[in-house]
């Protein structure tokens, strides 16, 4: 039998299932979980698991900075991120999103393209109750990370796929991160966001018909930013006809569990 992962440092266990099975099993132990032995983890207790994985995120990081990406560093640190979500509590979101704001090499290492897939629900989760909060860290991404940026727009467009009569509270925060991309691609003193970043945006938008802004998109595209060299009449007509969805089909799932699993199992 393979030795049980050692406790990161300065970390504090709080007698819950996370930290008295989840972090002394193996990868491959907990790779033959499935989504209800997941579900068990919070389903007691919750404010104290809340608290525990709260606690442990930072930790994690800096377990998994340490080890350089470590297999069960990463699992860890995924597993924490994912039922923290599941949990939905939205003071967890800052601490949340300070795993997103790890370089890129850091989440490239950490999850590569899975973190498109698989990560953006338990955002949601999280964000749903505090979508301002998803805008802010957008706007403070964009130039800096198109990982992190990707992840928060996805969870802040979900809240629209998901509970279609918040559009209007939605597309408030989404004006608001355009107005501030315009404003720093307009502003020659500051770094502008990318192509793939204001791509992925504006197709967001596109997906979730936001006509509402299409004065917006208009002036991104002025100032050269149209996914994939493409036109601003074909991306408003796109809008008219396009069905109504999201980039990722792990969006549709009703839990970030199945996408858990997932994970862990494709680590191996």
């Amino acid at each position: 039998m393979k030795k049980a992962p050692s406790l990161p440092k300065y970390f504090s266990p709080r007698n819950t299932l996370f930290s008295n099975l989840v972090l002394k099993l193996t990868p491959e132990e907990l790779a033959q979980w499935d989504e209800k032995d997941f579900r068990k983890v919070i389903s007691s207790d919750r404010d104290t698991v809340r608290e525990e994985l709260e606690d442990f995120l930072p930790c994690a990081v800096q377990e998994t900075l340490r080890s350089e990406g470590e297999l069960t560093d990463v699992i860890r640190l995924f597993t924490a991120t994912t039922l923290l979500g599941e949990v939905g509590d939205p003071g967890s979101m800052d601490v949340m999103l300070d795993v997103l704001r790890q370089d890129s090499d850091f989440l490239d290492m950490c999850f590569g393209d899975d973190i498109f897939e698989y990560l953006p629900l338990a955002y949601y989760k999280v964000g749903r109750q505090c979508p301002e909060k998803l805008g802010d860290f957008i706007s403070e991404m964009v130039s800096k990370s198109y990982q992190a940026s990707a992840v928060a727009m996805s969870a802040l467009f979900t809240i629209i796929y998901k509970e279609p009569s918040r559009k209007a509270e939605i597309l408030a925060v989404a004006r608001s991160v355009a107005r501030n991309m315009i404003s720093t691609i307009k502003d020659e003193s500051q770094v502008p966001p990318d192509d793939f970043t204001t791509t992925i945006f504006i197709e967001d938008l596109v997906h979730v018909h936001a006509s509402e802004l299409l004065p917006e998109i208009k002036e991104l595209c002025d100032l050269g930013y149209t996914p994939y060299n493409d036109t601003y009449e074909h991306i408003e007509r796109d809008m008219r006809n396009m069905s109504y969805r999201l980039h990722y089909t792990a969006l549709d799932d009703e839990d970030s569990f199945p996408s858990l699993v997932e994970f862990i199992r494709s680590c191996l």
